[in-house]
């Protein structure tokens, strides 16, 4: 059986909400929990969603995207969150890839257990499920007030797009400034010898 700890830890999870002692129970023994140290790849983005976790300690970073300037982190998450849950509803392919910042310590479940614990009933199951979707429902409605927002002021949203835009820019442009300064300083060092030389002449 789990130990104490993990059911507490279960505690603090707002996807718990709502299940007694028994449940938290009954749900942590599916749990394993595993270190992982800094610079795993927990989750690879396309992979099919056949496991989720709970992070216990350390970060994670969320990254998106195969561009020409690679992955772009889009979220750090900190414990405690749940990690790839959402395959719990659907089991489709994983929409990012998740990479441990330090080393970490996650509870790790599949989900050919879990459904094996919802198809028999199991209450819990039936609460994490419930939990999962009301989730889901809160950041939709917090997606749907944003774009109300946008389109409701388009001129403030204009201007706010444009400040987003020259901080961008500006930003790119010390990048680019940096690796040139990069590129040329050692030539410039190597120079330094002659151009002392004819001073002394």
């Amino acid at each position: 059986m789990m130990s104490a700890p993990v059911t507490h830890f279960l505690e603090t999870l707002p996807l718990c909400e709502g299940m007694t002692r028994a449940e938290l129970a009954a749900f942590a023994e599916l749990l394993e929990p595993q270190r992982f140290p800094a610079r795993t790849k927990i989750i690879r983005e396309g992979d099919p969603g056949t496991v989720f976790y709970f992070l216990r300690e350390g970060s994670v970073g969320v990254f998106r995207g195969t561009g020409v300037d690679g992955p772009r982190r889009v979220a750090t998450l900190s414990p405690p969150e749940a990690i790839g849950h959402l395959c719990l509803l659907d089991g489709q392919p994983r929409e990012a890839t998740c990479v441990s910042d330090e080393t970490i310590l996650l509870l790790v479940g599949t989900k050919r257990r879990f459904d094996a614990c919802f198809d028999r009933g199991d209450t819990f199951a039936f609460k994490l499920i419930e939990n999962i979707a009301k989730d889901l429902c809160r950041r939709v409605r917090r997606v749907s007030e944003a774009f109300y927002q946008f389109y409701a002021q388009p001129q403030v949203s204009i201007r706010h797009l444009e400040r987003l835009a020259r901080e961008v820019a500006k930003r790119k442009e010390r990048e680019i400034a940096s690796a040139r300064y990069v590129r040329v300083r050692p030539e410039r060092q190597r120079q330094r010898p002659g151009v002392n030389a004819a001073l002394a002449r």
